[in-house]
């Protein structure tokens, strides 16, 4: 788990209507706000799990075509 998966664990579920302090969490975890309020919010992805993510998906349906 990285520091920025820590920092949003620490954030719980985004609900629009609650008030958070991304610059206190930031500096706690060591992360960078812009990214973790990005992420929290849902606005961005981490692009390495999704490339990982589309690799093992991409395998599989090779090995699945192969096997037909």
């Amino acid at each position: 788990m990285t520091d920025l998966d820590d920092a949003l664990a620490d954030l719980g579920p985004y609900n629009p209507s609650q008030k958070y302090s991304y610059t206190k969490c930031a500096e706690k975890y060591g992360v960078n706000r812009s990214t973790l309020s990005r992420r929290h919010r849902g606005k961005c992805r981490d692009k390495k799990r999704d490339m990982r993510n589309n690799n093992t998906s991409i395998h599989n349906k090779s090995v699945s075509l192969s096997n037909t």
